[in-house]
């Protein structure tokens, strides 16, 4: 692809995305919008009557405020009051200012303010959500630290995905890699030397996969490595074949590991639901 290519298509998602954003943030603030023109239609009806001017605009203003920046809420509030000082003063020249009035009129500089401070928190939850949406993100955030290998819930979504989609799960075999006293031998060594010999077997397991095989990895929570196996249809009993391929990386390694494994689709298509079996 051409970099004119690029650019043109970056052009051409440039506006739907613009307008999935809008759409995401103000499907949120429709809400306290909506509580506003409750209350604002409830209130005009129950204050005084020289109190209704007062208090459609303070409505008007707050409403305006879901709009616009927290920077130009405040200018707009401040503008406001300022236009209304002149006629606070006359009144209370004439000994007519009421606390009411007063209360009402001093609401003026904050009401733009209210949301426009909820747009603005709205505003960076969308980012977020937008940003978590792409699936470049999703993918850098389901790596763990430890090994940059898949979090054990990319099987899991792997598996469910399988299921959802009606049709017989192909045979696998999903096998757990439990590093015993994991904790212990990481205060003894430290940090570093445990993480690099975790990214050296993990690099000797993934010799041993084949294509859409999947090897994932959740040292840190559950000190266990999760690795999904398809049935190869090129091996006579594949799976015991497996197990006597991943044996002598067991012996190898620097860990005390216990192997289990589970069958796909009889002992469950849910990771955190398996039946789990010791190896013979």
């Amino acid at each position: 692809m051409t970099r004119s290519a690029a650019t043109a298509g970056e052009a051409s998602q440039g506006p739907s995305y613009r307008q999935g954003f809008r759409r995401h943030l103000y499907s949120r603030l429709i809400w306290p919008l909506l509580a506003l023109g409750i209350t604002g239609t409830i209130g005009a009806l129950l204050v005084r009557p020289d109190l209704k001017g007062v208090w459609v605009i303070v409505t008007l203003l707050t409403a305006i405020g879901a709009f616009l920046p927290l920077q130009y809420a405040i200018a707009l509030g401040a503008l406001a009051f300022a236009t209304v000082v002149p006629l606070l003063l006359t009144q209370q020249s004439l000994s007519v200012l009421s606390g009411e009035v007063f209360l009402v009129f001093a609401l003026l500089p904050f009401a733009p303010v209210w949301l426009s401070a909820a747009r603005a928190q709205q505003l960076a939850a969308t980012r977020l959500n937008m940003m978590l949406s792409i699936p470049r993100v999703r993918a850098v955030l389901d790596v763990s630290d430890w090994s940059l290998l898949p979090r054990p819930r990319g099987i899991d979504r792997r598996l469910r995905e399988m299921a959802k989609a009606g049709a017989v799960p192909t045979p696998a075999l999903l096998f757990r890699l439990d590093f015993l006293d994991m904790r212990r031998v990481s205060e003894l060594l430290g940090r570093a030397p445990v993480q690099q010999a975790i990214f050296d077997f993990a690099g000797e397991l993934h010799s041993l996969l084949r294509a859409g095989d999947m090897l994932t990895e959740d040292i840190e929570g559950q000190g266990a490595m999760y690795l999904l196996a398809f049935h190869d249809p090129d091996v006579p009993d594949w799976a015991r074949a497996l197990v006597r391929r991943l044996e002598p990386v067991l012996a190898r390694s620097e860990f005390a590991v216990r192997l289990r494994y589970a069958r796909v689709p009889e002992d469950g298509t849910r990771l955190w639901a398996m039946q789990w079996h010791e190896v013979d």
